[in-house]
């Protein structure tokens, strides 16, 4: 409880900052710009559903391991009071490199940022499936979903982005709700789920699932080479 209060006094404090910080006059656009006109249409295109498919299964890695991982190792033996504690502590220490996602957009692009953090999320679910009582395993999964977890979430902002060009607020605001609505449902899913294959079982099937998506990610948007983001201003409804 003293560590809520103090977070959210920490929350309450930035917020203020922010309030201060942000300017309050509206900014001007440019006569020459034209707002990219919302409608039904903009967020059914084609090119939006493997974005929409991935963040949603993004959001069911995030909230299922973060919410049944620990009580996942406590049920077979893997950490007891209070060894369990250092579990949270690796994760978030291990989570403190995700500064460097943008240095690594620009090197490896969109799609390879997303090719190597998600099934690295899907690894450490395996490993907590596979050996949920091995205590040498639990640390090695909670320093890898640490590690990889919160990486993900920068590439499909930029990913969002991209495909809202004129409008990028739209863009990031539509991978926070699609995000949001499988953080929601995803301890629902297990809470359905797991009666019926097992706990394990359904972290196997986050595992396979982080991987299947691969195909998915964008070919070309912030390659490294940056052609293929100049295909995407071309033609921003395109299947990339």
């Amino acid at each position: 409880q003293q560590a809520w209060i103090v977070m959210a006094g920490i929350g309450l404090v930035v917020t203020l900052w922010h309030f201060w910080l942000i300017p309050t006059a509206r900014l001007p656009r440019p006569a020459s710009g034209v707002a990219l006109p919302l409608g039904f249409s903009l967020f059914t295109r084609r090119a939006c559903m493997p974005l929409y498919v991935s963040v949603f299964v993004y959001g069911l890695l995030l909230s299922t391991y973060l919410t049944f991982a620990v009580d996942l190792v406590l049920s077979t033996g893997g950490m007891a009071f209070p060894m369990d504690r250092l579990f949270w502590v690796l994760l978030g220490l291990a989570g403190l490199p995700a500064m460097l996602t943008g240095a690594a957009v620009l090197r490896l692009g969109v799609r390879g940022l997303l090719a190597i953090s998600m099934p690295a999320c899907g690894l450490s679910y395996a490993l907590l499936a596979l050996a949920p009582g091995n205590q040498l395993v639990v640390i090695t999964s909670a320093i890898l979903f640490g590690a990889a977890s919160i990486a993900p979430g920068n590439g499909f902002l930029v990913w969002g982005i991209s495909l809202f060009r004129e409008r990028p607020s739209i863009g990031s605001g539509t991978v926070f709700v699609v995000l949001s609505i499988a953080i929601i449902i995803g301890p629902i899913l297990f809470g359905i789920i797991a009666t019926q294959i097992g706990s394990q079982g359904f972290f196997l099937v986050m595992a396979v699932l982080s991987v299947a998506i691969v195909p998915l990610f964008p070919r070309a948007i912030f390659s490294t080479g940056h052609a293929g983001d100049q295909a995407l201003l071309d033609n921003p409804t395109a299947d990339f």
